[in-house]
């Protein structure tokens, strides 16, 4: 059973959230924050090279603290401001796409996923309403925060889907409303990071 943090770690990280339903198509859908997060462009026009960055392409943003990587992105940005807050913890962008070497330090590739974390996202494709078996593992939040040092790290964990101009996929709603309705993760540990990026 997955225990309520003592802190809120998402709102020290991004800021107030304003709740969101889940929405269809699931009944009695659960409500996870929103954090609304400002960006300004990289790329002025097309990028260079469209098949770099996870083909993220006009996507890529300026770090929000004037650091690095340079470009950087959405889901990378709200790893940087978890860890900010809680120095003491990890987060990662997990991710099936290729990385590229200067982004390795926020970012990992599935296979990399803490056992905590892959037996967590296996429970949920097994439950009737779950988002599925699927290789990519889709559904599951792009960002996972958590202790290191806790005795169960699922109990201090924290998950974030970041996202820029579209909504949440139907695996993505399945696997936070399953995660909610077995107790897993209460609802104050999920957040739904909306990237506004503009060209300023």
């Amino acid at each position: 059973m997955h225990r309520a943090l003592p802190d809120d770690w998402l709102e020290d990280a991004l800021g107030p959230g304003k709740p969101g339903s889940l929405g269809a198509p699931l009944s009695g859908s659960p409500t996870i924050r929103q954090f609304d997060v400002t960006y300004r462009r990289y790329f002025a026009s097309t990028p260079p090279n469209p098949k770099r960055y996870m083909r993220k392409g006009g996507s890529c943003v300026w770090p929000l603290d004037g650091g690095v990587p340079e470009p950087s992105c959405n889901e990378i940005e709200v790893v940087k401001r978890l860890v900010d807050a809680r120095p003491d913890r990890l987060a990662y962008f997990y991710s099936t796409f290729a990385n590229e070497p200067e982004w390795d330090e926020w970012v990992k590739p599935l296979a990399q996923m803490p056992r905590w974390l892959t037996e967590l996202d296996d429970e949920l494709r097994e439950q009737p309403g779950g988002p599925g078996y699927s290789e990519k593992r889709r559904g599951l939040p792009d960002v996972a925060g958590w202790d290191p040092k806790a005795p169960d790290p699922l109990a201090s964990a924290v998950f974030v889907e970041c996202k820029a101009n579209d909504s949440l996929s139907d695996d993505q709603m399945r696997w936070f409303a399953t995660a909610i309705r077995l107790g897993k993760v209460p609802e104050g540990c999920l957040g739904l990071a909306q990237g506004r990026i503009y060209r300023f």
